[in-house]
């Protein structure tokens, strides 16, 4: 499944950017991971660009086939056996 997502202070943009940033996102952002939305205190702001976003994969299949893909692989990055393994290594560093 393809992922979009709010730009909240922390996690979203580090999981689905390539490339971080700590410039603020206006609107909607094609990551290489996923889609970021712009965060705001306007709700409604917030809801149109989620939903523009959505829409915008789903009516391209090779966007969807390309998030889909790119998606799995990122999560995989950060499966329980990997985050476990890096885990250990920094602990035997200490």
């Amino acid at each position: 499944m393809a992922c979009v997502s709010v730009d909240c202070k922390s996690g979203p943009r580090e999981i689905l950017s390539e490339n971080y940033s700590s410039d603020a996102i206006l609107g909607v952002i094609q990551e290489k991971y996923g889609v970021l939305v712009e965060q705001s205190n306007d709700e409604e702001l917030v809801v149109n660009n989620l939903a523009k976003a959505m829409i915008d994969i789903s009516k391209d299949e090779i966007k969807l086939n390309y998030y889909k893909l790119i998606g799995q692989e990122r999560a995989n990055a950060f499966s329980t056996m990997v985050c476990k393994e890096k885990l250990i290594k920094l602990f035997e560093r200490l």
